[in-house]
């Protein structure tokens, strides 16, 4: 399975972690699952780890704002964590962090190069 969601061990946030290849479609599927996981909806706070994944595209970032602003009702108050491997993948991130910002005030997402800083930052 190219992308997952599962709860954190501690059950601080929801993981979604992808390896490639992945669709838009499989995306949003396992971003509507994770948005809708007890450990979510709980906690407000959801990490994206791609560090496995290929670069994203800006369609791909695009659509993801554009799935996110679809869902700010269920997204509101919440922290997202996308976790990269890469310099060229944390300015992508970085991209989506600032398009969403724009559509989605109410929430919070930061790019990261460190698991640990993502972690540190959703479960203080």
């Amino acid at each position: 399975m190219p992308i997952s969601t599962a709860p954190d061990p501690d059950r601080r946030y929801q993981v979604i972690l992808v390896t490639e290849p992945c669709s838009l479609n499989e995306c949003r599927a396992s971003l509507s699952e994770a948005i809708l996981a007890p450990t979510f909806l709980e906690r407000r706070a959801l990490l994206v780890d791609r560090r496995a994944a290929e670069l994203a595209t800006v369609e791909f970032v695009d659509e993801m704002v554009s799935f996110v602003s679809a869902h700010r009702e269920v997204l509101a108050g919440s922290r997202a964590a996308i976790v990269t491997s890469s310099d060229a993948a944390f300015g992508m991130s970085r991209m989506m962090q600032l398009k969403s910002e724009a559509r989605n005030p109410d929430l919070s997402i930061r790019a990261f190069r460190s698991y640990d800083e993502a972690v540190s930052w959703l479960a203080p």
